[in-house]
């Protein structure tokens, strides 16, 4: 007699494996065979620009031999680091009028942490902000966000011709990882 395993995922986001050998009854339509039938759920939304990495092995034979594999596998997998940072521009206001020395500031946090904060005018650098301002308004919003994540940056706009220009900021966690704000679009009127 020959068996199949078949793998029915519902949904778009996949956490937990709800069911492990024989499943729920089979769906509607689908014959008797051997078949075990699993489903994924999901107890947590993403926020945008989030990554789920998941690994899935397929071990063969009774839970005695795969319980001491599945272990070993799972103690060889890798601790990389694959989530960027998130984070906010608050200040200058979009579309802003700006003259002088301004305040660029918003907050930025990581799940493992933050490296640096950097500020560029129209994709050239102007500097590094100033990281971890208190700004206790965010972990209400991200209960996950350290109240020290608040970034600062003083632009001095003599240094760029009058006219629009884009302010960005980017953040750079301890792995490497990247987040680039949405850009800010800004006039210089000296």
């Amino acid at each position: 007699m020959r068996s199949r395993i078949r793998l029915l995922v519902a949904g778009l986001t996949c956490l937990l494996l709800a069911a492990c050998g024989g499943g729920p009854a089979a769906p509607p339509g689908t014959s008797d065979e051997p078949t075990n039938y699993f489903q994924f759920v999901s107890l947590f939304g993403f926020v945008p620009n989030a990554v789920l990495e998941a690994h899935s092995h397929l071990i063969a034979g009774d839970y005695k031999g795969a319980r001491p594999a599945t272990y070993g596998l799972h103690n060889n997998l890798p601790t990389a680091d694959v989530f960027t940072p998130m984070g906010s521009l608050d200040l200058p206001t979009p579309n802003g009028q700006l003259d002088g020395t301004v305040e660029v500031a918003g907050w930025t946090f990581d799940n493992v942490g933050v490296a640096n904060v950097e500020v560029s005018v129209d994709d050239v650098l102007a500097g590094a902000a100033t990281y971890g301002t208190s700004r206790p308004d965010v972990p209400t919003v991200w209960p996950s966000a350290p109240v020290n994540c608040g970034y600062q940056f003083q632009l001095d706009t003599a240094l760029y011709p009058n006219g629009p220009h884009i302010l960005e900021v980017k953040t750079t966690d301890t792995s490497g990882n990247i987040a680039a704000f949405p850009q800010l679009a800004i006039t210089i009127s000296n």
